[in-house]
């Protein structure tokens, strides 16, 4: 095994440096890519939450007009007999 030369162990140096660099490059894409994912899965959820609350809203929209209508009806069943 040779012995290396000063220009070659600075090349050597040179060259760590730019593979730390592009490693730093590629964990934080990856970093950012994962985060992506995060907010995606966390704003499906809230818009998933937001869909229940809105399917529970509906649902007691239409037993409150069930209610309402049940009582015109038996107002005017009421009011029919009461002639």
């Amino acid at each position: 095994m040779a012995l290396m030369t000063g220009s070659d162990i600075q090349q050597t140096r040179k060259n760590i440096a730019v593979a730390r660099a592009e490693l730093s490059e590629t964990v934080q894409a990856l970093t950012e890519r994962l985060n992506v994912k995060t907010r995606v899965a966390r704003g499906a959820k809230e818009r998933t939450q937001q869909a229940a609350r809105f399917g529970k809203q509906n649902q007691t929209a239409v037993i409150v007009a069930t209610v309402c209508m049940l009582a015109v009806v038996i107002g005017v069943i009421a009011r029919r007999r009461s002639r």
